[in-house]
């Protein structure tokens, strides 16, 4: 695991393309380890989530963020959540939007 979890962190910004097209099925599984028993595999995994979160945009993110909050995991779907808080904090035109932001609502109340 803390092979494939390092692994990751050099993908990331090497292949930001090619990692962005599968973050939706990568994200559930990182934030799965954050719940991990062993120090290393927790750490490795928050340094991917902070590795995703500084080579994606927030508007990239975010909606990718939130189709894993219909995650059935409870562990997944708040890891989803407190990413999708700091994404929120640091992305203030995404919510520009006003059909946005009602969707985005919309789509919490549902989770």
């Amino acid at each position: 695991v803390k092979g494939a979890m390092t692994s990751l962190l050099h993908l990331i910004p090497k292949y930001k393309q090619k990692v962005g097209d599968f973050l939706e099925q990568i994200l559930p599984l990182v934030f799965l380890k954050l719940t991990n028993s062993k120090q290393g595999v927790k750490t490795l995994a928050d340094m991917s989530v902070k590795s995703i979160a500084r080579n994606y945009h927030s508007e990239s993110l975010i909606p990718v963020v939130q189709k894993i909050l219909d995650n059935s995991n409870v562990k997944i779907r708040l890891a989803a959540l407190e990413l999708l808080s700091d994404l929120i904090s640091k992305e203030n035109n995404y919510f520009n939007n006003g059909s946005r932001k009602k969707l985005f609502i919309y789509n919490l109340i549902l989770s």
